[in-house]
């Protein structure tokens, strides 16, 4: 089985079904640099998740809250995370984190939903419940290279 590690300076974003959270890693947002609003950017064919830099207003804006406790910001888009555990097939009741790659000429990180690790207590799992090959290498991603599905917060909207 293909063994991954997660350490905190990856770029990351998470996703609780239970609670409809979206947490936004601090490193996610330092890469962004900081944005004053961002969007999610969704690729269904290609099963990626976007995060990437806007103007308040872009479609899809939300608006950057300050960083909690634990060095992340968290948003409540129900809408967004029941579509992706849906679409990926993912249980209810586990907590999903993904890695994300950096595309600065696009002003996004993008996550490959296929290559989740799992987290229990907080904390990722080293293993991928799900193994797979990434759906694209060195080259354009596939959120750089399709257009892709704006989200917004809890308008059901998609």
């Amino acid at each position: 089985m293909n063994e991954r590690t997660w350490n905190q300076r990856m770029l990351g974003l998470t996703f609780n079904a239970v609670d409809g959270r979206i947490t936004i890693f601090r490193s996610t947002l330092e890469e962004l640099g900081w944005p004053t609003h961002y969007r999610f950017l969704y690729n269904r064919k290609a099963k990626q998740v976007a995060v990437q830099n806007c103007t308040a207003e872009d479609a899809g804006s939300h608006k950057t809250p300050k960083l909690n406790a634990s060095n992340s910001c968290e948003i409540k888009c129900m809408a967004l995370v029941k579509m992706l555990y849906r679409d990926m097939r993912w249980k209810r009741n586990n907590t999903y984190r993904l890695e994300g790659k950096s595309i600065p000429r696009q002003q996004l990180v993008s996550f490959n939903l296929d290559t989740p690790f799992l987290v229990e207590k907080g904390k990722a799992l080293d293993e991928n419940p799900n193994p797979t090959k990434p759906l694209c290498g060195e080259e354009l991603s596939a959120a750089e290279s399709s257009s892709a599905l704006l989200i917004k917060r809890d308008s059901g909207a998609v």
